[in-house]
């Protein structure tokens, strides 16, 4: 977490948030402290987290809680005799009643007359008979009858569930009786006796023979009916439980904390790397990777590590790691105050424990040969630099479509400024970095990608940057880009615009528009409180992908014989890593009439001799393609698509050699791919197809050209809300393309949207 900006500083505040503070180590006495192999398990995680997806389950089952017959407690199943009402007192006009006529009560059910209601109840033959209140009154019995209520039983022989003598529930067949959470089976029949045994089950977590399932970061890691389970180095056990599942959840399940342990403790692991073909060394200390070993020994302040003999022979290391004995050394140095004055070198890049710091978060720490003051650390926080600027089999000198967030996450791609402690170490989505800055690296090339034009939706080509922030990063994150005098991050150019075609009979189609650039850097992080911020030496540099050119329009001319067509010019390919492609011409009809002189019959591109060229990686100069332009002299006058007309003498630029046909139809030029040297948005020179053009008073057509791709940006924003700054000590002429402009409080012209 970072310091504060003001009062008293603790040295203790300062060393916890940057380590201690230890000399160089190759400057002070070792001391062997340990040589040995602890392969006891270490605690890694021992809660309950439902977000992080760890924790125990055990899913509901029916668990047996008596399963016999006992007569004398009262547990067993057995078969009696009991009236059960089949309808209920009350009337059914014509069907179910008690009717009273000249004297007597009779009994009708169903609408057929039973008998005579002579007691409460009257049994006929298994049903017995009930009269109620009187219904319908009509007087004078003995003249019209009137009605009562009635009641009907019927004895049936019922299978009555009893356990511990409570009478839990009964039914005609002698099935399974469900009853909230328990249920209730029948079982052997006893003896000659009509009772029989019984089985209770209750529908709960059973913590005795049920199956748990054991989640650690969402992943099923072991399912045992045990409470404690191994798994290759990890041990996973159930803890106390935390919620309580009930029985008509959907799915009912208890939820227990998880312990994960690993094991060995301490040791000296060695392990082959498949990607890069090596092998890597990685101490750890109580559970606690303190690093990887390149060399001899590695260093953590006080603290020297190296290996020792073989305890675990792994075999094959890209398989399986082998287990050494870790060796622990202990300096007699002590650390030092002064120590915290860091000049660290990464590729071309100079950084200080911290360039962020003091009152206004714009004083870097003094460096050796300084003097150093607590106040100087005043905002300081700990800084982790991001690696793109080492160059091997693995990371070569140009890199692609790079994320630093991802990066992040490789350990071996991230260095502490200072080296006086371990980076935040990132846990999932979460980078755990809040508090502290991260610092990206760039002293080497990054380019971007170009997408498909058949399947791609190229709409997003401006968003697909060379190289972005990412955006998952822990809140209170501060982030900062130094690109060195070796770095240059540069956008995929534009391909250049189809030539328009023409048909001697017309039509003449327009030059096809330019393909768009690509972004550069795409920043997704950073606040109005808390922006990222760009640095750009000198010699480094930002660079836009830049729009392709667009094509040519077509020309034709049809009055004389013979008719006549000519297509436009494409146009050059962007410049950008990679650099855009040139674009071709789409076929003309030619001349109808192959004998005369200037006949060109079926002539497709006539520009075989200038064609557009493909754009280039940007160096400071005219790496743009240059589009199919080749000069004409007019020899009468001709007007283009827009009306302005052009005298004999003048020298216009056509869409490649032989596309000036006699002055009749001359087809329009290919724009210039764009680059470095644009002045604008108008004219070949900056990437605009030009017109076609026909002979004045003649009976011809022709297409305007296509418009220049768009240049992708220099620095993209993913949304509006994103905010970047450049640093004081920026170098504005280092950047190129939409962005260069940004100031402090407007970053308007930084384009939105990073993918």
């Amino acid at each position: 977490m970072a310091l504060q900006g003001s009062g008293a500083i603790k040295y203790s505040q300062i060393q916890e948030e940057f380590g201690v503070a230890y000399p160089d180590a190759s400057n002070v006495n070792w001391t062997e402290t340990y040589n040995d192999y602890n392969g006891d398990y270490y605690t890694v995680y021992n809660e309950f987290s439902a977000p992080s997806g760890n924790w125990v389950e055990l899913p509901f089952s029916w668990v047996t809680l008596y399963d016999n017959f006992s007569a004398p407690s009262g547990n067993f199943v057995s078969i009696e005799d009991s009236y059960s009402t089949i309808f209920a007192m009350g009337y059914t006009a014509g069907q179910n009643y008690v009717r009273l006529f000249q004297g007597v009560f009779t009994i009708f059910y169903e609408g057929i007359e039973i008998g005579q209601l002579t007691a409460i109840p009257t049994q006929i033959g298994n049903r017995k008979y009930y009269g109620g209140n009187l219904v319908v009154d009509n007087g004078n019995t003995w003249v019209n009858p009137s009605y009562y209520e009635l009641k009907v039983e019927e004895l049936v022989s019922s299978y009555v569930f009893r356990y511990n003598w409570q009478i839990v529930g009964s039914n005609t067949d002698g099935s399974v009786i469900e009853s909230g959470a328990f249920k209730y089976t029948r079982g052997s029949q006893i003896l000659s006796l009509n009772k029989y045994a019984i089985k209770v089950e209750e529908y709960k977590a059973d913590e005795v023979n049920g199956t748990y399932t054991y989640k650690y970061g969402f992943n099923d890691v072991a399912t045992s009916t045990s409470t404690s389970v191994t798994s290759g180095t990890y041990r996973y056990s159930r803890g106390d439980v935390r919620f309580q599942g009930v029985y008509d959840d959907p799915s009912p399940k208890n939820r227990y904390v998880i312990k994960v342990e690993n094991s060995p403790t301490t040791y000296l692991k060695i392990f082959g790397d498949i990607s890069t073909g090596e092998l890597v060394y990685t101490a750890v200390q109580d559970g606690v990777e303190m690093g990887t070993i390149d060399g001899t020994y590695l260093i953590s302040g006080n603290r020297r590590y190296s290996g020792g003999d073989r305890v675990v022979d792994g075999g094959n290391l890209f398989v399986n790691p082998s287990y050494y004995k870790l060796i622990i050394e202990t300096s007699d140095s002590e650390p030092s105050f002064g120590n915290y004055r860091v000049s660290e070198q990464f590729g071309s890049v100079t950084l200080p424990l911290d360039s962020d710091a003091g009152v206004n978060n714009d004083t870097d720490i003094p460096s050796p040969g300084s003097p150093i003051k607590f106040s100087n650390f005043y905002n300081a926080r700990l800084n982790v630099a991001v690696d793109y600027y080492k160059i091997d089999t693995l990371y070569p000198e140009i890199e692609y479509r790079q994320n630093v967030r991802d990066r992040y996450n490789l350990n071996d791609k991230t260095r502490v400024i200072g080296g006086f402690k371990g980076r935040p170490e990132p846990s999932g989505n979460n980078s755990n970095t809040g508090g502290s800055k991260v610092v990206i690296v760039v002293d080497k090339k990054m380019g971007s990608v170009k997408l498909n034009p058949v399947t791609d939706n190229m709409t997003e080509q401006p968003k697909k940057c060379a190289l972005r922030t990412g955006s998952d990063w822990s809140t209170g994150t501060r982030m900062r880009v130094e690109v060195g005098d070796s770095g240059k991050i540069m956008g995929a150019g534009g391909d250049g615009g189809t030539g328009g075609s023409a048909y001697a009979t017309g039509p003449a189609n327009p030059g096809g528009a330019g393909g768009d650039g690509s972004g550069a850097l795409g920043i997704e992080y950073g606040t109005d409180s808390n922006p990222t911020i760009v640095r750009v030496k000198s010699s480094g540099r930002i660079i836009t992908g830049y729009g392709g050119g667009g094509g040519g329009g077509g020309a034709y001319e049809k009055e004389n014989s013979p008719k006549r067509s000519v297509s436009g010019g494409g146009g050059g390919g962007g410049a950008g890593l990679p650099a855009g492609i040139k674009g071709g011409k789409n076929q003309s009809s030619g001349s109808t009439d192959s004998s005369r002189k200037d006949g060109r019959p079926n002539e497709r591109e006539c520009n075989a001799s200038n064609p557009s060229n493909d754009g280039s990686e940007p160096n400071n100069g005219e790496q743009g393609g240059k589009g199919a332009q080749t000069p004409t002299t007019l020899s009468s006058t001709v007007e283009g698509v827009d009306g302005q007309r052009y005298n004999p003498g003048t020298i216009l630029l056509m869409g490649g050699e032989g596309c000036n046909s006699d002055n009749e139809c001359i087809s329009g030029a290919g724009g210039s791919g764009r680059d470095q040297t644009i002045d604008g948005t108008t004219g070949v020179e900056n990437g605009e197809g030009s017109e076609g053009y026909g002979r004045v008073g003649g009976e011809w057509g022709a297409g305007a050209g296509g418009n220049a791709g768009a240049d992708g940006g220099a620095v993209r924003r993913s949304e509006a809300a994103i905010k970047w700054k450049f640093d004081a000590n920026h170098v504005t002429d280092s950047v190129f393309g939409p962005g260069k402009n940004v100031t402090p409080t407007d970053t308007s012209e930084s384009p939105t949207g990073v993918s």
